[in-house]
């Protein structure tokens, strides 16, 4: 068999314009470990390892391949690379590099943040094709002949190939994810003035759950000053035929969450251990229905594992008998071994569940000592906000005494709950300042 090194030598020896951009040369290299069917593995993938029996094979290294499926199915959920990221390093879990390096008994040459997991390795994760089965090759190329540029190449212009391996992440799993992260993806926050809105992309309308969206208007005949409100998306775009305006001034929507953040703080930093119990028994009551229920059918899955076991074994039993052919006991233990990797299937989802299910409270703690922080604050930022809170739904105002009051309900990042939004109504009401 020829080398692909050798194959490359007589291409740029025969027409040295045959590499321009990089492509053609790397295209027919790939080309020709396809029909050869051999691969270039990737040495830090993470819950994969090299086969002892062809190192151009993965296959899956089991202890690692459950944090892989925890990942996606939390980010199918609806939670953040961020908050991935925080979990996997507060419960000590090794980034690829770091596993890899231990597993060799080398030292890692890489120390820089090499142990700590990030939001981009995460999205990283979520983005290999490796993870379905599949093998893409391609990626990247050197710009030309004359120069060791590396650039990325356009998705069109991969080479991928398909079923290469076991894979560990089914492909409609990975479709979702794939899609949530196009949607996270086109959700950034617009600027207003040159700045990102204070309460972009986390301000929503209470009655028809559109995004609340920021306005300027021009305060009189002073260019230099403006009123800045937000409005509700639908109504903006369809007028009072869609939904009202639930017009509230910025100054006055970051009085009030300042207030109400300032007052969970204290609450916390008086008593935090307290605060925290609270929390806990207030998560763990709304989540026991969701346990319970996976408990139930881990239960239901385990003993129709046992009851299988045991009718394979009376099928074993029967065709030593003579009371049943040989055909037919091949026929029903396809049967059977069908159904026992589908109900481990089933309970490898329920575990997943539980395991994002009883997450969701290990974090309480951390997130309760960063509302501690704020505690004395007299200005809200960007960096609080997002750090804080997860959404805020407001309601259209009402006229009380000759004055508009709103109803806000604010979900603090320490009342998610399974990753989807948890509203929890705050009693405080605030007047509209005059516009």
């Amino acid at each position: 068999m020829r080398s692909i090194s050798h194959l490359a030598i007589q291409m740029s020896n025969n027409n040295p314009g045959c590499c321009v951009n990089g492509v053609r040369l790397i295209a027919v290299g790939v080309i020709y470990l396809k029909i050869y069917h051999i691969f270039f593995t990737p040495i830090l993938t993470a819950a994969y390892k090299r086969s002892e029996a062809d190192r151009h094979l993965l296959v899956i290294d089991e202890v690692v391949a459950k944090n892989v499926k925890l990942i996606y199915e939390m980010y199918k959920n609806h939670e953040s690379a961020r908050h991935i990221a925080d979990l996997l390093n507060e419960k000590e879990i090794l980034t690829p590099q770091s596993y890899y390096y231990d597993s060799i008994g080398k030292v890692n040459p890489y120390t820089q943040n090499s142990k700590s997991w990030g939001s981009a390795a995460i999205i990283n994760l979520l983005k290999n094709q490796v993870y379905i089965g599949h093998m893409v090759q391609s990626k990247k190329a050197v710009q030309s002949f004359k120069s060791k540029k590396v650039v990325e190449l356009p998705p069109e212009m991969w080479v991928t190939v398909e079923n290469t391996h076991e894979p560990i992440v089914e492909e409609e799993t990975f479709k979702a994810v794939q899609f949530l992260m196009a949607q996270n993806k086109n959700k950034r926050p617009k600027k207003s003035h040159g700045e990102v809105s204070l309460f972009s992309n986390i301000l929503f309308c209470k009655d028809c759950g559109a995004k609340m969206v920021l306005s300027t208007t021009q305060k009189g005949a002073k260019i230099d000053r403006y009123y800045r409100y937000y409005r509700c998306y639908n109504y903006v775009q369809h007028t009072k035929t869609a939904c009202s305006s639930h017009r509230i001034t910025l100054a006055t929507l970051s009085e009030a969450i300042l207030a109400d953040i300032r007052y969970h703080a204290k609450l916390a930093k008086a008593d935090e251990e307290n605060f925290v119990k609270k929390l806990h028994k207030i998560s763990m009551k709304e989540k026991n229905q969701e346990i319970s229920d996976c408990r139930r059918k881990e239960l239901i899955a385990k003993n129709r594992l046992t009851e299988v076991d045991g009718l394979i074994q009376k099928t074993f039993e029967k065709n030593c008998d003579g009371i049943i052919s040989d055909s037919m006991l091949k026929d029903l233990l396809q049967k059977y071994e069908s159904e026992k990797q589908s109900l481990h299937e089933q309970l490898e989802k329920i575990r997943l569940d539980l395991l994002n299910a009883e997450s969701q409270t290990t974090c309480i703690e951390k997130e309760v000592k960063n509302l501690i922080k704020y505690a004395e604050i007299t200005e809200l930022n960007r960096s609080i906000v997002t750090s804080l809170i997860q959404s805020i739904h407001i309601s259209q105002p009402s006229k009380v005494d000759g004055k508009r009051k709103y109803e806000f309900d604010i979900c603090y990042k320490f009342q998610k709950q399974n990753g989807t939004k948890k509203e929890t109504v705050s009693d405080n009401t605030i007047p509209l300042k005059a516009v």
